[in-house]
């Protein structure tokens, strides 16, 4: 199993969010190992749109998220960051068994 994040900020396409502790393997679908590195993710997405605040937020949000379903990384989240009706954005966490994310599970090397 492992994790993807979808990011949609507004008035951007949704786009596969990826980081520094997604899988080296090339892919069109960055893969995490662990929820906590996908969360970690999202933080730092949301770090580098709005700063620290909405960081924190953020991922405070999606472990709350996380735990109200009961998840325990076997489905998955959604939490979001607004600062007005235009600016803001939304994550979806999702756990995976695609072929994607396992090749790069296989083939992932120096991991952080």
């Amino acid at each position: 199993m492992h994790f993807h994040v979808r990011e949609q900020v507004v008035g951007e396409s949704s786009h596969e969010l990826g980081g520094a502790r997604a899988f080296d393997y090339p892919s069109r679908r960055p893969a995490f190992d662990c929820v906590d590195d996908a969360q970690r993710a999202v933080g730092s997405a949301a770090h580098a749109h709005w700063g620290a605040a909405a960081e924190l937020h953020v991922e405070f949000a999606l472990a709350q998220a996380l735990r109200d379903a009961n998840v325990d990384g076997h489905e998955g989240a959604l939490t979001g960051w607004w600062e007005s009706d235009s600016e803001g954005a939304v994550w979806a966490l999702d756990a995976c068994d695609c072929a994607d994310g396992a090749l790069a599970q296989l083939f992932s090397t120096g991991r952080n």
